[in-house]
């Protein structure tokens, strides 16, 4: 063989090498981010109160606590230390999936709520609330897969800051 020819099967080794080790390295790089990214699969529901004078009938109380599903509804995650927003969608039933990384997150309604003007069971949140469409409902926090109920507290004026629970 000539030395040409010798120094061109050196260099296509040497290239294709660097191509499978590029390669491995893409991979690895994609199979830590998919580490990194934690599926949270869930539901979101909420309670009320009684919002009127007298004290309730037992029968009563337990419908207020009842959880509803928050159905086909836009919710906000804010990662804690990042203040990373993320927003997914529940279904009709509630249900909802969101990939996000590892760490604490908030979790409430989204600007999309207020815009689409829902009501939720009797619930009609006026836009300008910024009590109830800025407040976090919970805290989440993601170390693993996992599958969560995320349970909203509802007041009954949700725009009075000061407002007690009544008998």
């Amino acid at each position: 063989m000539n030395d040409n020819f010798k120094i061109l099967i050196i260099l296509l080794t040497i290239f294709s090498l660097g191509i499978s080790c590029k390669s491995m390295q893409n991979k690895q790089k994609e199979k830590a981010k998919q580490e990194a990214e934690i599926e949270l699969v869930g539901k979101a529901v909420y309670t009320t109160k009684w919002c009127v004078g007298a004290r309730p009938s037992p029968k009563q109380e337990a419908e207020h606590r009842q959880k509803r599903a928050i159905r086909n509804t836009t919710l906000t995650f804010t990662n804690k230390a990042t203040k990373q927003k993320l927003t997914c969608k529940t279904n009709e039933l509630g249900e909802f999936k969101l990939k996000a990384s590892k760490g604490v997150w908030e979790y409430g309604f989204s600007e999309d709520f207020r815009l689409s003007n829902k009501s939720l069971r009797g619930f009609s949140i006026p836009r300008n609330c910024e009590e109830f469409y800025s407040k976090s409902y919970g805290i989440i926090d993601l170390q693993s897969n996992t599958s969560k109920t995320l349970i909203f507290k509802l007041k009954c004026d949700p725009c009075n800051k000061s407002e007690r629970p009544r008998p």
